[in-house]
């Protein structure tokens, strides 16, 4: 017969059966393993996890019976050593069911690369040396119990399995070759309910918002004063078989008919137009003469060249001091097209997001216009479907970061400035982080200084800049990877 104990058989360290009466009995439990890693070259490369490192949270759930405290985790996280004894708390953490964190650095086995050769590339005489750095948690799924019968009823409770007729529920784990092992019956258990419990206790489930307010303007250089003159030409209401030099028919098999039509002409371009919508108007006419409204539309006098060089210079001040609006937040909108509202997990159960926001300006060549964009964001968690309601929040490693470009009219060129560098930042459900606004470009100025003739008739147009066709000048960069719920 076998020795038993504690509703035990009891092994030896070799796996051979022994009687132990003085064993320590343990207890039973639904554990859940999280395992994060990093490979690295020491010396060259840092050991610390980052953000992409966290892009995928698998979880393993298993069963073990637990004496002294200590399990071997070594076949259930990849692990390249020998075994991995971990100490697990008896008494979970009452929030979180975490009983062991463990960080683990070894020297990676399979590591075959070298440094540095002999000179035939022989023998390595410098081994590279590779290195894995482990980041576990251990988390307990309910109560420890010592007593198997009261355990098994608890672990099949999830997957319907009811006990035989003397009260005997199917076995948890089976001796395989020195090893225990979970059976077929703890196995399609753990699959089908467990599994998922422990996903949706420790997999966060999250909502992210990412808000974009933006603030921008057009100024425009109108090219055309509609000037409604009057055209008249006879056509044939029929068949026409000749017709002069007007296109007017003379020779109609039908009845001719005089029609009049009105249309726009001449053109003009001398003004610069602000955010010309229905909501708001700001005009400038830059370059002297006279600009007045009438019959719905914009028209203008136009001036000589001194007139339009003194007006430009001033209305540049002019539209300058519009632009200061960029700098308080009430003139922002929320941008709806650019916002988004991201699921994690997400796509394949990955834990890791990215957005962005930028500044830029632009111009349209053929229709002279001129336009720039501000913006910020906002950054806010909500609770996911599957939140537990105990959880207040997220921990997130986040990297997020202002890149200032090299585009000639940005303010300051190539600048990277960190707000978060590959951190672990705890974000509470519903409280929202203002992120800066993008802001590294130049007011409004003359290029291309010059003067009129002594008679103010001839001189080269004004050059406005900054311009450029979509030139980005800044970009606010955020990335991050959601680790774990806070509670």
């Amino acid at each position: 017969m076998f020795w038993t104990k504690c509703d035990k058989i009891m092994l030896n360290s070799s796996g051979s059966l022994e009687r132990c009466d003085d064993c320590p009995c343990g207890y039973w439990g639904i554990f859940v393993i999280e395992v994060y890693s990093k490979s690295y070259k020491k010396g060259e490369q840092d050991s610390r996890l980052t953000r992409d490192n966290y892009c995928y949270k698998n979880l393993t759930t298993t069963v073990f019976q637990v004496t002294d405290n200590t399990v071997d985790l070594a076949s259930y996280i990849d692990y390249r050593g020998e075994k991995l004894c971990v100490k697990l708390s008896r008494t979970a953490d009452p929030a979180t069911g975490i009983v062991a964190s463990v960080d683990k650095d070894i020297k990676d086995p399979a590591s075959s690369d070298c440094d540095e050769w002999n000179d035939d590339y022989t023998v390595c005489l410098k081994p590279a040396e590779w290195r894995i750095h482990y980041e576990i948690k251990v988390y307990r799924i309910g109560d420890a119990y010592d007593d198997y019968t009261k355990f098994a009823r608890y672990f099949y409770s999830g997957c319907s399995v009811s006990p035989d007729a003397s009260g005997q529920y199917p076995a948890i784990l089976e001796l395989n070759y020195g090893r225990w092992t979970m059976t077929g019956s703890a196995q399609n258990c753990i699959y089908n309910y467990w599994q998922q419990e422990a996903d949706r206790r420790y997999k966060p489930s999250c909502i992210i918002n990412y808000d974009i307010y933006t603030w921008s303007f057009n100024l425009w250089y109108p090219s055309v004063e509609c000037v409604e003159e009057e055209y008249c030409y006879n056509y044939c209401n029929g068949d026409c078989k000749a017709y002069d030099d007007e296109m007017n028919c003379t020779d109609c098999d039908g009845e001719l008919v005089r029609s009049c039509e009105t249309y726009c002409d001449h053109p003009i371009h001398d003004s610069i137009l602000v955010n010309f919508t229905n909501e708001e108007q700001e005009y400038y006419y830059t370059i002297g003469g006279r600009a007045y409204f009438e019959d719905n539309v914009w028209k203008y006098e136009s001036p000589d060249c001194c007139e339009f060089w003194s007006g430009t210079r001033s209305a540049v001040g002019q539209v300058n001091s519009y632009e200061e609006r960029r700098t308080r937040p009430e003139h922002y909108n929320l941008d709806d097209s650019a916002s988004v509202a991201a699921n994690i997990p997400g796509s394949w159960g990955n834990m890791c997001w990215s957005g962005e926001h930028e500044a830029y300006h632009g111009n349209h060549p053929t229709y002279s216009q001129f336009w720039k964009k501000f913006q910020f964001a906002k950054l806010k968690f909500e609770r996911g479907e599957n939140t537990p309601p105990g959880a207040s929040g997220v921990q997130v490693m986040i990297t997020a970061y202002s890149h200032k470009t090299d585009d000639e009219d940005a303010i300051e060129k190539n600048v990277d400035t960190y707000m978060y560098e590959n951190e672990t930042v705890t974000f509470k459900f519903g409280e929202e982080k203002e992120l800066p606004r993008c802001d590294n470009m130049r007011t409004y100025y003359i290029k291309n200084e010059q003067d009129c003739s002594e008679d103010c008739e001839e001189g080269g147009r004004p050059d406005l800049y900054p311009q450029g066709w979509h030139s980005t000048t800044e970009k606010f960069y955020v990335s991050l990877a959601v680790i774990r719920y806070v509670y």
